[in-house]
């Protein structure tokens, strides 16, 4: 983006993208065993980052309208991650589904979201209106037909897994209700 802080917190949640598939895969000097510490580190740079950029903004007075798509895309991010890891353990290949999602999230929102938030920043510090920075934005970006079915793609999938993560925590529940009330029967059979 050009922006120093902000580019070195995109470099370090891509490395810890990198050591949890490591780490999920039991390779290197993982054994599995620090999946969570890596789990919590990736977290707290992710939120730190989402914090950092959100000030920044502020700070810099960019428009309402950039700053209410980016709080929302950092929003979906944080839901997203958090219910695919809530069901990564019945995933047939956690490792390669959430380095995946994280990597080609984060890259998907330093093209469309960050880089067009540095360029109306840097509008802005010029002398431009945050509204126009953002007006001019958005126009100048020539968004083919390809790039809005990406976003559309994105934005069913993302709706897609999140309507899976619940329904996958719905049938557990079930399975382990069903589970008790069958130990049970047994229980009752077994007395007979």
């Amino acid at each position: 983006t050009g922006v120093a802080s902000i580019d070195e917190q995109h470099y370090q949640m891509f490395a810890l993208a990198d050591e949890l598939y490591h780490a999920l895969k039991g390779e290197g000097s993982h054994n599995g065993s620090n999946v969570q510490e890596i789990i919590r580190k990736l977290a707290d740079s992710a939120n730190q980052h989402i914090e950092d950029e959100e000030k920044l903004m502020r700070s810099s007075g960019v428009d309402r309208r950039h700053l209410s798509h980016h709080e929302a895309s950092h929003k979906d991010f944080i839901n997203q991650a958090s219910s695919m890891w809530s069901y990564q353990h019945s995933m047939a290949s956690p490792a390669d589904i959430v380095h995946n999602y994280w990597t080609a999230w984060l890259s998907y929102h330093i093209l469309t979201d960050d880089m067009p938030l540095v360029r109306q920043i840097n509008r802005i510090r010029e002398g431009f209106s945050a509204s126009l920075a953002f007006e001019e934005e958005v126009a100048s970006q020539s968004v083919s037909k390809e790039h809005l079915s990406l976003r559309r793609l994105y934005r069913v999938v993302t709706e897609q897994n999140l309507e899976l993560a619940n329904t996958n925590q719905l049938l557990e529940a079930r399975v382990i209700e069903r589970t008790r009330e069958l130990e049970m029967v047994s229980r009752r059979l077994e007395i007979l």
